[in-house]
Formats: C-alpha cells, structure tokens, sequence
C-alpha cells in the first residue's frame, strides 16, 4: 500500500509540473537590444530590489516634455554589491533614494520601443551623492 502511495505521489507531482506554468529566465538580447543605447536621466519613483534582478523606475522628461517612466532592470542585487565592492566603493539599494535624480549611462534600450532598458556590463549608474559611477550588473 505504501508503495503505490509513493507511486501515485510521483505521477501526481510530474502531472503538476506539466500544467503549471513555466517561469525561466529570459534572454536578455531577446528583450533589449545592446547596440541601440541610450543615457537615462530622471527621477527615482521606485527601486524593486529582488532577486533575479533588481530594477530602477525613473521618470524622465522627454525632449517633447512628456514625462515617461522608464524601468531599467538590472543584475542581481548579490552581483551589484559585490561586482561595486570590487569596482567602485560598494553600493546597496540604500543609495538609491525615492526622488533623487540619477542618470543610466549606456542603458539597453526595449527591443518593443517600450519605456524600458536593460544593463549591460557598460551601462553605469551615476548618483550625484556618490563619488564614482556604479555598475549595475
């Protein structure tokens, strides 16, 4: 008895892995496009310090005086602080703070023309409270 128990259990659990739904990790060249770059000015709205990645909302004025918000996504925050230890000081999400205004060197822009942009190894985070350029991978 114990062992069909075992049995059904296994087939009941790989028939739930097959019905759920896949969450992986995405290609980054399938969503941003790295020869088309752009540097992004604007104002913290929001910091998502999760893992897979860590993402940055700025709202940006636009040439037209639109504002747009953008989300810029970048590395894991595990790899931001250490990759920054080793580079540039170090830096957590406590330096970005809600309503400073930053700018997103060489950012990835969204391959869909969406208000977003990934981070590259040459994408660089400046904050004018911080004396060097942070990498955001």
């Amino acid at each position: 008895m114990r062992r069909n128990a075992m049995g059904l259990a296994a087939v009941f659990g790989l028939v739930l892995l097959g019905v759920s739904p896949v969450v992986g990790h995405h290609s980054f060249d399938v969503q941003f496009d790295s020869n088309k770059t752009r540097d992004i000015t604007g104002v913290i709205t929001k910091v998502d310090w999760i893992n897979p990645h860590a993402y940055l909302h700025v709202n940006v004025v636009e040439e037209d005086g639109k504002v747009v918000n953008f989300k810029i996504e970048m590395g894991p925050p595990y790899a931001i602080m250490r990759n920054n230890n080793e580079c540039c000081g170090g830096w957590n999400n406590s330096i970005l703070k809600i309503g400073s205004t930053v700018t997103i060197q060489n950012a990835a822009l969204d391959r869909e023309g969406k208000p977003e942009a990934g981070a590259t190894r040459d994408t660089w985070l400046v904050v004018p409270s911080h004396k060097e350029k942070l990498t955001m991978r």
